[in-house]
């Protein structure tokens, strides 16, 4: 997931034994084993290529590579709880952070700068 500019958390949703679906609604489980840094890197360029600050990245590694299959700007935050990782804190510090005063609405790094921003990496262990 990347929120603001980080990678804030990474897990493997696994399908339930004959099962197609991964969702945790509909009998996936959650997998805490190290994401190979490829996915992470992969998820970095997309985000920054594409201006994303807040999304949830559906990764799949077939070999040593990694293939994104989708983003969802509303994704699930039970994996991250379970991590210990708080997506509101993320948030909110992300608003406050690049928010100015004056300003309503949060600016956007790279339209209100026009600089492009750098997405703080999540290590592989």
């Amino acid at each position: 997931m990347v929120i603001g500019d980080e990678v804030i958390g990474s897990y493997w949703r696994v399908a339930g034994e004959g099962n197609f679906h991964n969702n945790i609604a509909q009998g996936g489980s959650l997998c805490f084993d190290p994401v190979p840094q490829r996915a992470i890197d992969l998820v970095i360029d997309i985000a920054l290529a594409l201006g994303i600050n807040h999304a949830g990245f559906d990764v799949a590694m077939v070999g040593d590579n990694p293939y994104i299959f989708e983003f969802n700007r509303l994704f699930g935050n039970h994996g991250l709880t379970v991590q210990g990782i708080d997506p509101s804190n993320k948030i909110y510090q992300y608003l406050v952070a690049n928010t100015e005063p004056e300003q309503t609405p949060p600016k956007t790094p790279e339209l209100a700068t026009g600089r492009r921003r750098k997405i703080r990496p999540l290590r592989a262990a």
